[in-house]
């Protein structure tokens, strides 16, 4: 945890400096854009700490799409590396970690970079129905993905120079619209 130089953090209203940082670090889940699968089995790569339950685990790989893979494969106690999964199914999987973590903030860097779009509708359905109660801060270049969500934070050389709700800030002549029509016709272009 660092430090701030100015300004505060809150979460549910708690400014997160009050907080230990040990505390905040369990409430605080992240899903970095590129996926860590560990040497081990599938069941040390969902569960870590080793405190979910059988049912749990079978319940997030259902959700995510990789149960019956896995199960074809030797199921949650086949050993397993880096090779073992595609690059979007290990991203899928890192997803899992994190579905079973009992925390109040998810952050996802970029979690559909690497999906297709199969995959990048379950990580949505996920987003909007597994973590409802949770904060959630999604990293994106894919706009699209982020219309729906309650704000966004338009961030330029590490300032956050615009804040508000997206579908708004689309109709105004605004950084978010205007980075969003860059982006659209850069994929256009392709």
């Amino acid at each position: 945890m660092m430090d701030l130089d100015s300004g505060s953090i809150t979460i549910d209203g708690v400014d997160v400096s009050t907080l230990p940082h040990e505390y905040v670090r369990r409430k605080l889940v992240a899903v970095p854009q590129e996926s860590y699968i560990f040497d081990g089995t599938v069941r040390l790569n969902i569960d870590p700490t080793g405190t979910a339950t059988g049912p749990e685990i079978e319940t997030v790989l259902e959700k995510i799409g990789l149960r019956d893979k896995i199960e074809e494969r030797g199921g949650l106690d086949v050993a397993i590396d880096d090779k073992f999964f595609s690059q979007g199914e290990a991203q899928l999987l890192v997803l899992a970690r994190a579905m079973l973590r009992k925390g109040k903030v998810l952050i996802l860097d970029e979690i559909t970079s690497s999906l297709n779009e199969e995959s990048s509708r379950i990580v949505d359905e996920i987003i909007w129905t597994w973590f409802r109660n949770w904060t959630v801060i999604v990293i994106a270049h894919k706009l699209e993905s982020i219309l729906d969500f309650d704000r966004v934070a338009v961030v330029d050389a590490g300032t956050v120079v615009e804040f508000g709700e997206p579908k708004q800030l689309l109709g105004q002549a605004s950084a978010f619209s205007r980075l969003y029509e860059h982006l659209l016709s850069a994929s256009d272009a392709s």
